[in-house]
This record gives structure tokens, C-alpha cells and sequence, in this order.
């Protein structure tokens, strides 16, 4: 990646695609969950505000067989930096419009270390970080595709909202609920919520489930989504009751 890139924008596309190259090319098994998934499938109708880093998620299977420690090596050997605190990033300097800027990859694991208090796991030298919502991603196997990244798995919406659902409660993330907002804004709102109440037989739905009622119904979630709307200044803004309705589809606790 020795090219200069004009926007930020272009040069985070470009480090999704080299880092996903390269874990294909190593036959690691992952998708790509976070901001992305928005951004991609879902900017069109009210904007987005973009994502720079870029958050892979590794299947159990890539951390036992070795594949993701050789797609590692591989990224380091490219120039990819790792992070003395944060060993579950790769670092990538890309220049950006005559100046070096600073762009990473979060690596991320659903399989619990039974170490509550070490939560960054790994043999080789990239590490990747247990996140115990991403569960649902793999054990559904619902995903998507998108033409600008080949053949890169991303979740399907239900199970983007259920890795996304937690953070909404977190105070300074404006995002996350952002985020969950502009993906079932876009689905048909029947099936969702169909597909919805077929899978709250599942523990992980019905923290989702019960947390993003909360944020919405008695959280802040509506005043960070407006937030980010009065950032994003879309032609047609939504109301805040009809932003409220996209949430029709969850199941009172």
C-alpha cells in the first residue's frame, strides 16, 4: 500500500481490502463486523458518518488451525505495525493528501478464554480480543456480501444488531444506536420482525433484545440517533416518532 490516497475515506477502503485480501489469501476464516457493515450496505438513505478502522471477526477454528497466525505474519511483513498496548491491532501508515496517517485493524474472537480478566488471547504475534455479543454471527451463518469487497462475508442485519445492541448503552458511543438505526430502517418491517421473534428463544436475542429496548424506550438512544442525523443533515430527516416505529420490531420485556 505505497499509493497516496486523495480522502480518509479512500484510504480506509483500501486497508479493508488489503487486510481482507490477505486473510482470504491465508484461508482465515472471518467477516467484517463494525462500521463498516453500515456504512456499506446502508448509507444510502440518510448518510453515514464513514468508519476508518476495520473490525474482523475470527472464527474459533482460524485461531486453533494457525491460519490466522500466518495471515499475521503475513500483514507484518507487509509493514503493518503491532500495538504495544492493544495486541489485538495491526497498524497501517497510509499517506493521505501529503500526510502519514495512522489506520488499524481490531481482530476479534466469539470464543470465551474462561479468563474473564484476559480477555486477549493468541500463540502467534497479532492477538485478537474475546467479544462475548459477536456469538451469533457464526452460529447463524446469515451473511452478506458486497461488490467492493470480494467475496468478504459481513453479517446479516439481525445479527449485525445483536453485536451492535450492548454498546448502545454506553454513554459517549453516539454510533452504535446510529448504526442499528439506518439497518432496520432499511428492512421490510414484517420479516424483521418475524425473524426477530424466531430467534429470541436465544439467550443472546434476549439481551439484545431487552438492552436496545431499554436504550430506546428509556435510554438515550433516540437522542443519540438525532444527534447524529443533525451531523449528517439528510434531505428527508425522519421524525423522531417514525424513528421510534423503526423500532417496532422488538418484543417488550
Amino acid at each position: 500500500m505505497d499509493a497516496e490516497y486523495a480522502n480518509d475515506f479512500d484510504a480506509a477502503l483500501a486497508l479493508l481490502q488489503e487486510v481482507t485480501t490477505t486473510l482470504r489469501e491465508r484461508n482465515v476464516d472471518f467477516a467484517v463486523v463494525g462500521g463498516w457493515v453500515p456504512f456499506l450496505f446502508h448509507a444510502n438513505r440518510f448518510g453515514h458518518p464513514g468508519t476508518f478502522d476495520v473490525d474482523i471477526l475470527l472464527n474459533a477454528k482460524s485461531l486453533d488451525d494457525g491460519t490466522f497466525d500466518s495471515a499475521g505474519e503475513t500483514l507484518l511483513g507487509m509493514g503493518y505495525l503491532r500495538a504495544v498496548k492493544n495486541k489485538f491491532q495491526a497498524h497501517r501508515i497510509i499517506r493521505v493528501a501529503g500526510e502519514h496517517l495512522i489506520f488499524h485493524a481490531d481482530f476479534l474472537n466469539e470464543r470465551n478464554l474462561e479468563a474473564e480478566l484476559n480477555l486477549v488471547g493468541g500463540n502467534g504475534m497479532l492477538k485478537s480480543i474475546y467479544t462475548p455479543a459477536m456469538k451469533a454471527v457464526f452460529q447463524y451463518g446469515e451473511y452478506r456480501y458486497h461488490p467492493k469487497v470480494r467475496d468478504v462475508r459481513f453479517p446479516s442485519p439481525v445479527t449485525f444488531i445483536v453485536t451492535k445492541a450492548m454498546a448502545t448503552t454506553v454513554r459517549k458511543r453516539l454510533r452504535d444506536a446510529f448504526d442499528i438505526f439506518v439497518t432496520v430502517a432499511d428492512q421490510e418491517p414484517t420479516p424483521l420482525k418475524l425473524r426477530w421473534s424466531q430467534l429470541m428463544a436465544d439467550g443472546l436475542f434476549q439481551d439484545a433484545n431487552k438492552t436496545l429496548w431499554e436504550s430506546v424506550h428509556d435510554g438515550d438512544a433516540l437522542e443519540k440517533i438525532s444527534a447524529v442525523l443533525d451531523e449528517l443533515k439528510p434531505t428527508s430527516r425522519p421524525s423522531e416518532n417514525q424513528i421510534l416505529s423503526s423500532f417496532d420490531f422488538l418484543v417488550k420485556p
